[in-house]
């Protein structure tokens, strides 16, 4: 579920304020590695700010409740609390090519490193079409994290 309580407008200072709720039920098989077996109860909110008409900053903060952010064998494999966080900053080049910058970071509540995940992202979109992208980055991180990785995607609205 997603509620936007407060919408972005030119000339005001203050930035747009979105909500999630996400409820996902155990699918798949967890002993074969196709999904954590958990229950999962995660809140976020989302800030976007427009630095300019073509940057955009973006501020997310949340926290799982229960369950495990595990699937397969990615993620942080512990039970119960987890905060996350992230910071991105996407600029609009031309028309169609935008790039952009993120950083994220998970935490449990027991304070390991071994529960925690710290995260980098550089990539970019091409908008094929308005309904269609294809997204590339390279990602590295530390902890729970992959060290050094490619991403390549097609994002479709449907």
């Amino acid at each position: 579920m997603k509620y936007n309580f407060l919408k972005e407008r030119e000339g005001f200072w203050h930035p747009a304020l979105t909500a999630t709720l996400n409820i996902e039920i155990p699918t798949g098989d967890a002993h074969r590695g196709l999904g954590s077996g958990f229950k999962d109860y995660f809140l976020n909110s989302v800030l976007q700010k427009s630095i300019t008409d073509k940057t955009k900053l973006r501020l997310n903060g949340g926290i799982l409740f229960a369950g495990s952010t595990a699937t397969g064998d990615v993620g942080i494999r512990t039970r119960g609390r987890v905060l996350v966080a992230a910071a991105s900053l996407v600029k609009q080049f031309a028309p169609k090519w935008s790039l952009g910058a993120e950083v994220t970071g998970a935490l449990s509540n027991s304070l390991h490193l071994s529960h925690g995940a710290v995260q980098t992202t550089v990539g970019g979109s091409y908008q094929v079409n308005p309904k269609m992208s294809f997204d590339f980055a390279v990602i590295a991180g530390r902890y729970n994290s992959p060290r050094l990785g490619a991403l390549l995607g097609i994002s479709l609205d449907f």
